[in-house]
């Protein structure tokens, strides 16, 4: 199963130009939602807001993707993506939040809301981020 769902992403990452400009140069946070004001939704971007210094200095984009939009964690409309986009038919419970790594490979996958800790704690024990912080050292 996960490996189909890392099939799915990078399938996803080449057939959408938009992330697949992100692959090597940025991890990407995908938290879907069928609205806004759903409350996995208002939880989970209220918590990743509280902390966008420390996502920025782990080269994290956030991303939502929600009514055929894919938005930023201000809310501004980056891209739009038809239903049959393998990107929206990702998470059954259309809501939930995916973790994908430079490389862009699955390293995160819940549908309960996830602490800043816990995603800096997975991000900070990754081969390519430890190596990105030995070379600023």
């Amino acid at each position: 199963m996960l490996s189909k769902i890392i099939l799915v992403l990078l399938f996803t990452f080449q057939q959408a130009p938009f992330l697949e400009s992100y692959r090597w140069k940025k991890r990407v946070l995908l938290i879907f939602s069928k609205t806004d004001n759903e409350a996995f939704f208002t939880k989970q971007i209220a918590t990743v807001r509280q902390a966008m210094e420390e996502y920025e200095e782990r080269e994290v984009v956030i991303l939502c993707v929600m009514k055929g939009k894919i938005s930023d964690e201000k809310g501004n409309v980056l891209a739009t993506i038809s239903p049959k986009d393998e990107l929206n038919t990702l998470f059954d419970q259309q809501v939930g939040i995916v973790l994908i790594g430079k490389d862009g490979g699955e390293k995160l996958r819940s549908i309960e809301p996830v602490s800043n800790e816990a995603i800096f704690g997975l991000i900070d024990s990754m081969p390519m981020r430890k190596s990105e912080v030995s070379k600023k050292y």
